[in-house]
């Protein structure tokens, strides 16, 4: 088998996180994933290896498991693997309760014919939140129906 080696390296919230893997010459992958603060010289790390028939397996298992340790520790991701915390440095009010003054905004940017992304943008909400708030107020028609 060839030599393939997979590395890369994010850094995020301060913190830095590398990827590694690398193909063994019986099959298996190589995996390490290390973490800690950007900068520093000891970072926390899992590694081993794993079959090339588990790969499928453990990719699907692995998320949810690590939702599942998150919630020990008080954190909640959504499908992208985002906290709660993440989110909202992007979208500041998703899933808060709507005020009425940002649903008055809402209605108003809506009628004046500002796109969704715009709304979005300006109340600190997703997309999906807007079209589905304007859905629930009657002022866009429910999707697939």
């Amino acid at each position: 088998m060839d030599e393939m080696t997979f590395e890369r390296e994010v850094v995020a919230g301060g913190r830095v996180y590398q990827f590694t893997a690398s193909a063994l010459a019986d099959g298996r992958t190589a995996i390490c994933v290390r973490s800690g603060e950007a900068g520093a010289i000891d970072l926390n790390e899992i590694s081993g290896t794993i079959a090339r028939e588990d790969l499928a397996m453990v990719a699907s298992a692995f998320r949810p498991e690590l939702a599942a340790i998150g919630a020990w520790h008080g954190i909640h991701f959504d499908e992208g693997g985002r906290s709660l915390a993440q989110r909202r440095r992007d979208h500041p009010n998703a899933y808060a309760p709507w005020r009425k003054e940002h649903e008055d905004l809402l209605v108003k940017l809506h009628e004046e014919g500002s796109s969704i992304s715009h709304i979005a943008k300006e109340l600190g909400r997703k997309p999906g939140a807007i079209t589905a708030r304007l859905e629930k107020l009657g002022l866009l028609e429910r999707r697939g129906g």
